[in-house]
């Protein structure tokens, strides 16, 4: 049987406590358009043992960890590219404060995103409304002239998220080329 430290120990705990608060927002959730993954309410020993093994073997250990993993994800959604830190050279607090300034450059970035959708589905709009005018006869057609156009409806391998991406629709939108009978 593996000796654990007192460290590990709080760290179980402390992921147990974690787990706990998951669950209770999992189970108090009534908002249909909100969806929790569960998690399992007790760590196993050998989730200790597997944090131990990437050098995890305190809660602040863990903490850094979670801010590592938020700064590169949040940094990658606002670069493009991931962000790297060593949790050794900073403190909690730093590191926190980067996680911080990460998710703000997140949603920074998310905003810039939804103005080029808006202005990308206004550009497309206006040019299947200039199309109308021009004779199709009705949506449908005019964005087949478009695509057509544009020469993407003679590519087989194209799909509706393919159309979407050229255009810079949201991926949302690639029904609406699925009703134009081009996807």
């Amino acid at each position: 049987m593996t000796k654990y430290t007192k460290d590990q120990l709080e760290l179980k705990a402390h992921i147990e406590e974690l787990n706990k608060k998951h669950m209770e927002k999992v189970r108090a959730n009534t908002n249909p358009n909100i969806q929790y993954c569960t998690v399992p309410e007790v760590v196993p020993f050998s989730k200790i043992d597997d944090l131990a093994e990437k050098g995890i073997v305190s809660v602040l250990d863990y903490k850094k960890d979670e801010c590592k993993t938020c700064i590169s994800d949040m940094g990658k959604y606002a670069t493009g590219s991931r962000i790297r830190v060593d949790t050794d050279e900073h403190t909690l607090e730093e590191l926190e404060d980067m996680c911080s300034y990460w998710a703000e450059q997140a949603k920074i970035a998310d905003e810039e995103q939804q103005q080029a959708y808006k202005k990308c589905i206004s550009d497309f709009a206006k040019r299947i409304k200039d199309t109308c005018k021009l004779g199709a006869k009705d949506y449908r057609t005019a964005i087949r002239w478009i695509l057509q156009a544009d020469d993407i409806n003679n590519n087989p391998a194209y799909d509706g998220d393919d159309i979407c991406f050229d255009f810079g629709l949201p991926f949302k939108y690639k029904s609406l080329f699925k009703t134009a009978g081009v996807v």
